[in-house]
């Protein structure tokens, strides 16, 4: 028992003991502003009954923070991250509408009556997460291609 003990922190400290440029860098923490100003559009322009407001909040959710993939020239992380932010909240609408509660608005119970609706924002919290969490990682790949061959001039 004691040896398991003794493994696991030599393996959790060699992790956490790796040089820097080995770790793929985070840059979620943007990411993280914009999607609380969305939700803070989305929750105002309900609240206040302005739906172009909330539309507009929903929108900057599910396209602006992908914005930063491609800042980081991450094409294959940015059509990632706009398939979960568009699939997510399909997803969870799709739960909401077809499971079965006993109440009207269909759903399973853990939806607590929001049906549809609050699937699809759970679907859009869960996909903002894993976006957030794991998507948002630089492997720093960015060095530069050798130039086989290279022209070069002034006039």
């Amino acid at each position: 028992m004691q040896v398991h003990r003794i493994a696991l922190v030599l393996v959790l400290g060699s992790a956490l003991a790796s040089p820097r440029e080995a770790r793929a860098e985070w840059y979620g923490a943007g990411m993280i502003a914009v999607d609380a100003g969305s939700w803070a559009l989305t929750i105002g322009g309900a609240a206040g009954e302005n739906p172009a407001v909330a539309l507009t909040g929903v929108g900057v959710g599910i396209f602006g923070s992908p914005l930063f993939h491609l800042d980081r020239k991450n094409y294959g992380r940015l059509g990632a991250s706009i398939g979960l932010r568009l699939g997510g909240p399909l997803i969870g609408f799709a739960i909401g509408k077809g499971g079965g509660s006993d109440d009207d608005h269909g759903g399973p119970a853990v939806l607590s009556g929001l049906g549809a609706l609050g699937g699809a924002v759970i679907g859009l919290l869960v996909a903002q997460v894993i976006d957030i969490a794991v998507i948002a990682r630089d492997d720093g790949d960015d060095a530069p291609a050798a130039r086989m061959v290279s022209f070069g001039g002034r006039f």
